[in-house]
């Protein structure tokens, strides 16, 4: 009996003493992995939900040659005399460095001279800026206005008017008008306006003087020949600029069988097929109805015009160009990562791989939840083909951005038009299987493997394997354009980020920014007012030491 009411006494102790230590203990303890939390997020070992993180400037730098234009000549000339003088003050570009994100305590940054960097054996580069690389951007040292704007010019966005009695969804067009850059970018080119009325001087990326032209006669068509020169449209017709002869050259450019889908500032290699396989065409001639509103017969059917319109059908061929399929398609798209984009006589749109097997086949039934009824899936090619449709027709990192149309099952026609229950833009892997988006969120745009999403008025960005980079806070955003993208604070100052959401450029060093042209960026400091729809215009006037005026800047590759 002794010996247990020792060890109870013994136990009493043990208890009274964990009852007073134990709580502090508890409390280290909280500490000390609250502590751990910290030390890991700042590793970056996880994110935690909408919460963005930017790590410091990236200045190392990143290789590949740009594409040297091929020329071929015509008869056409509809340019003038080179004209070199812009007509306004210029200036040159001094130099800054630095650190600070914050647009209130501007970083300086430092843009060393092109030809210092070619010397070291950098090159200018359109490939994607990788983070961590051997990139860096270098100053041009090309004499450019020193004011933003005397002219504004009309810009679009794009919105999906919904469908009423099942009919098809309809893009809509939103005008408006915004200050017009002096110094604009087109595949390299760089076009700056003049104190002539209407006139623009063009230069090379390297900025030769190539000559002036009526920018109200001849316009940027947003696409490129099979040469990969970037053609321009004058009279309806096509045409590329001959560099030698300082003019223009009439194309044999065909949008039925050259067009890479979406018209915006791609590089030479978008669009490229990345296989020998390729697609030859033969064209018919079938007639088209178009009905006449209004009008009718004795026994009531309508009336139409009876239209020939040629049509162009496709086959995939071998590396010989012999055809190994039908001429079943009447639209095709080049491969890229073992698939191409093909249409159907019914306008629907699948995959095919190498050999002209169905890889990612269209009119899908499934069972809509929402609906409680079956639909039909079918993949479409974009309503519209401008920069709001990048990311189409192309698998990158083994995703694409889709459209899809449902229809009614039980209903596919209704008063002669096809039931269509929905029309929306989704992101497919290369078996067909949905990449998944966060639920309310809607895809603008995709590219080098970042997806551009907007949720509430706010823009994110999400990478190709499902993580966020940037979480959807942002007030402006663009899409990537050769690994770079141009973001915005809502208050008139922009910054530019890689694919990891590292500051390549930071906010407070320029008031405006151009996307990435083929290898060349266009920034601005000084009094600029953004005037994209809905932003705040109170800017923050405290820039950075770099001068006032534009500069050119040059995307360079350290060479291996």
């Amino acid at each position: 009996m002794k010996k247990i009411n020792g060890i109870m006494a013994k136990i009493k102790k043990a208890a009274k003493t964990a009852k007073k230590y134990v709580p502090r203990a508890a409390a280290v303890l909280v500490f000390m992995l609250i502590c751990a939390i910290v030390l890991l997020y700042r590793e970056g070992y996880f994110d935690i939900a909408h919460i963005t993180r930017y790590s410091d400037i990236d200045t190392a730098e990143t290789e590949t040659d740009k594409d040297k234009e091929t020329e071929t000549d015509t008869d056409t000339d509809v340019v003038t005399d080179t004209d070199t003088s812009t007509g306004v003050e210029t200036t040159t570009d001094t130099g800054a460095s630095g650190g600070d994100d914050n647009p209130d305590n501007p970083p300086e940054v430092l843009f060393l001279p092109y030809a210092e960097l070619s010397e070291q054996g950098y090159k200018l580069s359109y490939k994607d800026w990788e983070p961590g690389g051997n990139w860096v951007l270098a100053d041009a040292g090309l004499d450019m206005p020193d004011y933003f704007s005397s002219k504004t010019y009309e810009k679009y966005y794009v919105h999906y008017k919904a469908p009423k009695d099942y009919a098809m969804f309809e893009p809509v067009y939103e005008y408006y008008r915004v200050k017009k850059p002096a110094v604009l970018l087109y595949m390299g080119y760089i076009i700056v306006e003049t104190d002539r009325e209407n006139t623009v001087n063009i230069y090379s990326s390297e900025g030769k003087a190539l000559g002036s032209y009526d920018e109200t006669k001849i316009k940027p068509a947003y696409c490129r020949d099979t040469s990969n020169r970037p053609l321009f449209i004058y009279k309806d017709s096509y045409y590329y600029l001959d560099a030698k002869n300082k003019r223009f050259l009439e194309s044999d450019y065909n949008p039925k069988t050259d067009s890479r889908g979406v018209r915006f500032d791609y590089t030479p290699d978008y669009g490229k097929s990345d296989t020998a396989r390729k697609f030859i065409y033969k064209t018919e001639v079938v007639n088209v109805y178009e009905p006449i509103d209004g009008s009718f017969d004795d026994e009531g059917n309508q009336l139409a015009y009876v239209i020939p319109t040629t049509i162009y059908r496709f086959a995939l061929a071998n590396t010989n160009g012999t055809a190994i399929t039908n001429y079943d398609y009447y639209g095709a798209y080049p491969f890229h990562e073992g698939r191409a984009a093909v249409v159907d006589a019914d306008g629907f749109l699948y995959y095919i791989n190498r050999n002209g097997a169905v890889a990612i086949r269209t009119g899908v039934i499934r069972r809509d939840k929402r609906l409680s009824r079956s639909v039909y899936d079918f993949y479409m090619e974009p309503l519209t083909d401008g920069e709001e449709s990048i990311g189409f027709l192309y698998f990158e990192h083994g995703i694409t951005r889709a459209r899809v149309l449902s229809l009614d099952y039980y209903n596919y026609f209704t008063n002669k038009k096809m039931s269509v229950i929905n029309d929306t833009d989704i992101m497919i892997y290369t078996n067909g299987k949905e990449f998944e988006i966060p639920s309310g969120y809607d895809v603008i745009a995709y590219s080098s493997g970042m997806i551009l999403l907007k949720h509430n008025g706010k823009y994110g960005y999400m990478s190709y394997t499902g993580a966020w980079v940037v979480q959807p806070t942002l007030s402006y955003a663009e899409p990537f354009y050769e690994g770079l993208a141009v973001i915005g604070d809502g208050r008139g100052n922009y910054a530019l980020i890689d694919t990891e959401g590292n500051f390549v450029i930071p906010y407070g060093v320029f008031s405006y920014i151009s996307n990435a042209s083929t290898g060349v960026i266009a920034a601005y400091i000084g009094e600029y007012l953004s005037t994209y729809p809905g932003a705040n215009t109170q800017q923050n006037s405290n820039i950075s030491p770099v001068s006032r005026g534009w500069h050119i800047l040059y995307k360079m590759k350290a060479n291996s």
